[in-house]
């Protein structure tokens, strides 16, 4: 017997019962803007569900030994089995504003991720596919559109990505690229392993990028400070 049946039930239960969530809000990154679910209506749908069928969903901000900022998250059932892992953060001595709409964000994500929750809306998602650029000119804005011809692989999707965030000279080009890997794994693209990886290390060409003091401040979340998330020392 695996050491997760219990919760594996529980969890195909509950997605068994997921209702649509629709992306209501929209976020502006530079020239490209993207709709969304928030965290508040992600969790209105999903948390109930959880519960009902004995899940708990568990995330804290937490400072690792080697000093980087995660949130750890927890997907725990009443019989003691659980899912577990950690998302990179911004670092712990960033702006406020900016760890707090990256906290949220992360909150979001992992939510999503561990429970299969996929926010939809089809008439956006249609609109969106037919202006999305295909292959190295999605990363690099070097190639005219008609010169794309097929569509990139899995690794070389991530080779190109991977050189982008080494590229980006500034927020809002990394900002781009968050788009774009977001894009990337919602199509299929790319596995929600590549997407965190990718993530990490745009976090840390951010860090490098602006050291300890001078992030900028990310505004396009416009999102509160979590009520529960604990304010790293």
């Amino acid at each position: 017997m695996s050491e997760t049946d219990e919760l594996a039930k529980a969890l195909a239960a509950v997605q068994a019962e997921l209702p649509q969530i629709h992306k209501t809000e929209t976020a502006q990154t530079g020239s490209y803007s993207y709709r969304y679910a928030d965290l508040a209506a992600v969790s209105r749908a999903v948390l109930p569900l959880l519960g009902r069928h004995g899940l708990a969903w568990i995330t804290r901000p937490t400072v690792r030994e080697d000093g980087r900022l995660v949130l750890a998250y927890e997907l725990r059932h009443v019989s003691g089995q659980s899912i577990s892992g950690e998302y990179p953060l911004p670092s712990p001595t960033s702006a406020p504003q900016q760890l707090g709409s990256a906290i949220t964000y992360a909150r979001r994500y992992c939510l999503c991720s561990v429970t299969g929750v996929a926010p939809e809306s089809d008439d956006d998602d249609a609109a969106a596919a037919s202006r999305r650029p295909t292959g190295r000119g999605e990363w690099e804005h070097a190639q005219p559109r008609q010169q794309r011809q097929r569509q990139p692989g899995r690794e070389e999707i991530i080779a190109r990505a991977r050189q982008a965030i080494a590229d980006a000279r500034d927020q809002a080009r990394l900002d781009e690229i968050e788009s774009l890997i977001r894009q990337r794994e919602s199509e299929g693209a790319i596995t929600a392993d590549d997407a965190i990886e990718l993530r990490r290390l745009r976090v840390a060409r951010l860090d490098a990028l602006f050291p300890a003091g001078e992030q900028q401040v990310i505004e396009s979340a416009a999102e509160e400070w979590p009520e529960t998330a604990e304010v790293p020392a």
